[in-house]
């Protein structure tokens, strides 16, 4: 990377409040997400000699200053642009509360939205949030462990009992990821949380996943729930197969907050951010953008599930995620997994 666009980045992660931009986002997109970042900064500087100040943790991880800046009732203290994959960390009840309910933030995107999210509702009827690509969960079936049981065809058939101990979703270091505990609690309630709780064998990083499945190896399972590109970067054999569910591939947006006050100022990070060329690059990353006129090449039968706004907005999201892991954990550790988890 040229020295002269990185040092267009904030690396001096001291002090955050009142920036321009904070950028979360999830490992796979990392490269592609600071590049943008950059040069849309280097060329804002060259057009206009001015300097945005934009911040993203070199890490896959949020970091502890961040989630403590997000709970700031100092709303100058918070960035003018925030992005983020995922609920937890965009719909945190300190941002809901005291800011987002109030005015403080208005979405620049456009209504007319990527053909592929036809039917969702994705644009927030309320115009706060923006969404400018969604990471997608499927199905990886390893048909070698699954032996005689039948693929899976819904999410609703991994809660059958025949799958005890045929499956391991996503986490990482002790944590679970939550976002594919919603959409169980959204359809199925606490019981089916548990339900999917008993038939778990483990709680893995994608990466890890993905490696495990391409030589099936002993701690592997028969069905995998994994983000659709680490499914996608295991080699093509015969015993592995990618399931998009019949009721859609389960999705995690990418969310963007912008300060109303401040809209016209950094338009030029939300224009490249909701733009056709990052969109393309997120959807080449097989991260689809919601950019009308952005190729997602989605395969055939391919389709999304989505939370929806409704059921967003009538929970309190920080709650009812720490409620559903818990569940989960204690659920699975009664139950014998391999691992035994721990609560935060």
């Amino acid at each position: 990377m040229n020295e002269a666009l990185d040092s267009m980045l904030i690396t001096d992660d001291s002090n955050l409040n009142g920036l321009n931009l904070i950028g979360l986002t999830s490992c796979p997109m990392k490269k592609i997400f600071r590049e943008n970042l950059e040069n849309t900064l280097q060329k804002y500087k060259q057009a206009t000699d001015k300097i945005l100040k934009c911040y993203t943790p070199t890490g896959c991880h949020s970091k502890e200053h961040i989630e403590e800046l997000l709970k700031s009732s100092n709303f100058d203290d918070l960035p003018d642009v925030f992005t983020a994959l995922g609920y937890r960390n965009t719909f945190k009840s300190s941002i809901l509360d005291n800011f987002a309910y109030r005015g403080y933030f208005k979405s620049p995107q456009d209504k007319n939205i990527n053909k592929d999210f036809d039917g969702l509702g994705l644009i927030d009827p309320e115009g706060i949030y923006s969404i400018y690509s969604v990471s997608s969960e499927v199905m990886l079936i390893d048909k070698n462990k699954l032996g005689k049981l039948p693929v899976p065809k819904t999410w609703a058939d991994l809660l059958d009992p025949i799958y005890k101990g045929k499956i391991i979703i996503g986490g990482c270091d002790g944590d679970i990821h939550e976002d594919q505990l919603l959409y169980y609690y959204k359809d199925f309630g606490d019981e089916g949380v548990k339900a999917l709780a008993e038939n778990s064998k483990n709680t893995w990083h994608p990466a890890q996943m993905a490696k495990s499945a391409a030589v099936s190896s002993r701690d592997g399972a028969a069905i995998y729930i994994i983000p659709w590109f680490f499914a996608n970067a295991c080699p093509d054999k015969p015993n592995l197969k990618i399931v998009c569910p019949e009721d859609g591939a389960m999705i995690s947006p990418s969310f963007i907050l912008t300060k109303k006050s401040k809209l016209d100022e950094v338009s030029v990070l939300t224009d490249s951010l909701l733009g056709t060329e990052f969109g393309t690059k997120c959807a080449d990353n097989l991260y689809p953008s919601l950019n009308p006129n952005v190729n997602n090449n989605i395969p055939e039968g391919f389709k999304f599930k989505w939370l929806g706004w409704d059921f967003i907005r009538s929970i309190n999201m920080e709650e009812t995620m720490n409620n559903i892991v818990d569940e989960f954990i204690d659920t699975f550790n009664r139950t014998g997994g391999d691992a035994v988890l721990e609560k935060k």
